[in-house]
């Protein structure tokens, strides 16, 4: 809990320099080029300092992290300077490293995994930047094997070739080319799984390309025994899962989390790469090796092989025949009614519900109600969740979850006042309160200030005067948010509120820190600030255009503010969000309403 804590109140306490309470009149173009240099130029002043003070900080990992935001900050105005940051950031990296090598096997294992998660961090950005250089770097941080192999040791690749290849997936977009070489070199060495859909990628960008890496690796799964490992069969089932349209491509970090992309166009293979993977899979279906796995994800394609081996397709039926046979009674139902839910409309779901079983019956509801919501029909789909699931234990939370698709709906057809109704069922009142607070900046971006000053005053009573849980945090940071667009000096006096009340979190934990359990929040009296929750990208891409803004409008004001954080790490970090806001060359990730929504109405948890 305690590093989402951080990444909502970091942001706050840069929320902290108040917007301009009135537009300004428009000055010369000149005035606007020597204001713009003046602020990059204290930003650029601000990096200095906070360099010099992540060199200060005890914990590696969050030297490392400082290092390496600074770095890429300063790429554009000094590249050398920021190469060497990237190469002192990896010498951190090292060093974090080295706490892997005392404690007990588990306690090494963790360690081992947590610096990975931070190399691929590091690693990420420097590939943005310059891909040789992440290489280099890769090569310098690598790390010894796991002291504690994974209990599914047989189907995970080298983390080394997992990180090749999540590296070469990046590049990809830019440069292609260059993303091939990197894969053919990695695949060189041996498998991994994330090189199936690079593959896939590659074939995105350069389908003549693609099909020819695709083929180098159905000759390398080939070329492996599928009795004595997992990993290449798993890549198999995988390279023909990918040769359909539509596929999610999901690209694994060295944490083992996920980031999913969509594949447009279907992999495709050249014949006999096609015959040489089916042969694969069927070989290894008819041996029993990951029999259910594999019989599930060739029983579409029985009339496919069936061209190639009538008699090992026939085999294959025979075997789907009878594991069909030998299934449970409530899974031979949920099967009869799969082919429904790749339908667009509810009625198939719906005729099927009031005949089905009822262990069955409720999810079939649920899926049309969703369906139904998907189409746009919000009143059709709570009717379907009021008529039939009422009496299910999950009905509250349905009909919450129902509110915050139209929300949703409504404002992705600019339609404030309508989402102003759907707030309404939103519960608890600390939910709603985020929800409004959303809403307001929202229509304060569209320039109904007045809407948003309403909506600001009906949100503000049920945030709490004091946050005392995450879901009131929450509901003060958007309100911040909110004000910050309308009525700065509300928005400052909730932040300087919040800034003190998380020094006194922080220090509260500090002192139970040990007694909590779970994973590290301190070491060596310094809060460690964990890969994804608090680092400076997840902040970023949250906050960022109010930050730059916010920045941008009173410089010193903002500075002042993230000196308020009593701890020198998380002050320096915010101090590092201030200076990103005004230098970084990248724009925010965009987020969809749903999203907008759902960062406001979450149980941060």
């Amino acid at each position: 809990m305690i590093p989402k804590l951080l990444a909502a109140l970091l942001a706050l306490g840069l929320m902290s320099a108040p917007a301009r309470a009135q537009e300004a009149p428009a000055a010369p173009d000149a005035e606007k080029e020597e204001a713009r240099k003046e602020l990059r130029k204290k930003a650029l002043d601000l990096l200095d300092v906070l360099v010099g003070d992540a060199r200060a900080l005890r914990v590696p990992e969050n030297r490392v992290r400082i290092l390496t935001g600074a770095a890429d900050l300063l790429w554009t105005h000094d590249e050398k300077r920021a190469r060497a940051l990237l190469r002192e950031a990896a010498a951190h990296v090292n060093e974090a490293a080295q706490r892997a090598r005392s404690g007990d096997s588990e306690r090494r294992h963790r360690i081992f995994w947590a610096v990975m998660a931070l190399r691929e961090e590091t690693l990420r950005t420097v590939a943005r930047r310059d891909p040789t250089l992440a290489l280099e770097l890769l090569h310098a941080t690598r790390q010894a094997p796991p002291p504690v192999a994974p209990a599914n040791a047989d189907s995970v690749a080298d983390p080394e070739l997992r990180l090749e290849n999540n590296l070469a997936l990046q590049v990809a977009a830019a440069d292609p080319k260059r993303a091939l070489k990197m894969a053919e070199e990695s695949l060189a060495k041996g498998l991994s799984f994330e090189v199936t859909d690079l593959a896939a990628r590659l074939h995105e960008l350069d389908p003549e390309a693609g099909r020819g890496f695709a083929a180098e690796v159905v000759r390398k799964i080939r070329a492996e025994s599928l009795t004595r490992g997992r990993l290449a069969l798993f890549m198999a089932g995988r390279m023909l899962e990918l040769t359909r349209a539509g596929t999610s491509s999901v690209m694994l970090t060295a944490s083992g989390e996920g980031r999913a992309t969509h594949l447009e166009k279907p992999l495709k293979l050249d014949p006999q790469s096609e015959r040489d993977l089916y042969d694969v899979l069927v070989s290894a279906a008819l041996a029993g090796h990951e029999s259910e796995y594999l019989e599930m994800l060739l029983e579409p394609r029985l009339a496919e092989i069936e061209k190639h081996w009538p008699e090992r397709a026939a085999a294959l039926r025979r075997r789907v025949e009878e594991r069909q046979r030998g299934q449970d009674p409530g899974e031979r139902a949920w099967r009869q009614y799969a082919p429904l839910w790749s339908q667009d409309s509810p009625e198939p779901l719906l005729e099927a519900a009031a005949k089905a079983p009822p262990k069955v019956r409720e999810s079939l509801y649920t899926g049309a109600a969703w369906k139904a919501a998907a189409a746009g029909d919000h009143e059709r789909a709570r009717r379907i969740i009021e008529e039939n699931l009422r009496h299910s234990p999950d009905y509250s939370k349905l009909l919450e979850h129902l509110d915050t698709l139209s929300l949703a709906h409504a404002l992705r057809r600019n339609k404030l006042e309508e989402a102003r109704r759907h707030v309404a069922g939103l519960r608890p009142k600390e939910k709603r309160a985020a929800a409004l607070a959303q809403l307001a900046a929202l229509a304060a971006a569209a320039g109904d200030k007045k809407l948003a000053r309403e909506l600001l005053e009906e949100a503000r009573p049920l945030a709490g005067q004091r946050p005392r849980n995450v879901e009131q945090l929450n509901a003060h940071l958007q309100l911040a948010r909110g004000y910050a667009l309308v009525e700065p000096a509300r928005s400052f006096e909730i932040v300087e509120a919040v800034i003190d009340r998380a020094n006194e979190m922080i220090a509260a934990v500090d002192v139970l820190d040990g007694f909590l359990g779970g994973p590290e929040i301190f070491r060596s009296d310094e809060l460690v600030m964990h890969a994804g929750l608090a680092s400076l990208e997840a902040i970023f891409n949250q906050y960022g255009k109010e930050l730059a803004e916010l920045a941008r409008a009173d410089f010193e004001r903002a500075a002042l503010a993230a000196a308020r954080f009593q701890r020198i790490e998380v002050r320096t970090m915010a101090r590092l969000l201030i200076a990103q806001g005004l230098l970084s060359d990248r724009k925010p990730l965009g987020q969809s309403p749903e999203d907008l929504l759902r960062s406001a109405v979450q149980v941060q948890q």
